[in-house]
């Protein structure tokens, strides 16, 4: 009876977490058109704010339970239990100086805390030497499109390693899923995918013409449309395995 209980408050806290998302994303999208910068900052931020908390929580919880009985913490690797929370804290580092400061002499800050961001979540696939070798082959094929349109320089260099970073991550992420079939591996490759479409979305955007086009208003459009579900369904997919696996060692 307890367990039942247990996984009814889990099923409720984890769909009220989805469903406070999804009304701070159609939030987002309302201040675009009607409200204020920082009102659309601050409503940016605070569904960030809200998956490091709710896959902070469930790492918390997670820890707790299984210091009662269950499997012992120091049974998992490292990587599985602190990687999706530090890339989420990172995350958060890096908007501070992307989203609420929002100035360009800040943007290296900002860029190089998601390159580390995509650099933990690399750790969390796994590192192999072959892995490690297509992810600096991948990078420097970015740095040498980037010598070739004359735009090698520091904050473009960071970037691109957070771009190939991303790009293999991505690859990983569909590959563990098809390993797995589980809904925490779909909901992390989800995640990246829509991480990957609001980064390429990004790029784009510095390619096209000037603000006045209509392309280039889509793509700014698409930026925070992928950015948003990405975070939330990796947020999602590590609540989600953690709950999974704490199930599996009753």
């Amino acid at each position: 009876m307890r367990d039942l209980a247990g996984e009814k408050t889990y099923q409720k806290l984890l769909a009220a977490y989805v469903v406070v998302e999804f009304v701070l994303f159609c939030a987002m999208n309302i201040a675009e058109q009607t409200a204020g910068e920082w009102v659309l900052r601050a409503v940016k931020y605070a569904a960030l704010v809200l998956n490091f908390l709710a896959a902070g929580l469930a790492c918390c919880a997670f820890n707790r339970r299984t210091g009662e009985g269950t499997r012992k913490w120091t049974d998992r690797k490292w990587t599985d239990i602190w990687c999706i929370p530090l890339a989420l804290l990172l995350t958060l580092c890096a908007d501070v100086f992307l989203v609420l400061i929002d100035r360009p002499d800040v943007y290296l800050y900002g860029v190089f805390f998601f390159a580390l961001v995509q650099t933990v979540y690399g750790f969390s696939l796994g590192v192999t030497p072959l892995i490690g070798g297509i992810r600096l082959g991948v990078y420097l094929l970015l740095l040498a499109v980037l010598w070739q349109m004359d735009m090698l320089e520091l904050l473009y260099a960071v970037a691109a390693w957070s771009m190939a970073q991303l790009m293999v991550n991505t690859v990983m992420g569909w590959a563990a899923f098809i390993r797995e079939k589980t809904v925490p591996a779909l909901l992390f490759a989800a995640g990246m995918t829509l991480f990957l479409g609001c980064d390429s979305s990004i790029m784009l955007r510095y390619i096209l013409p000037g603000p006045g086009t209509t392309l280039y208003h889509i793509v700014s459009l698409l930026i925070w449309t992928c950015y948003m579900p990405s975070q939330t369904a990796i947020a999602a997919s590590y609540i989600t395995r953690r709950h999974a696996e704490e199930q599996q060692a009753k």
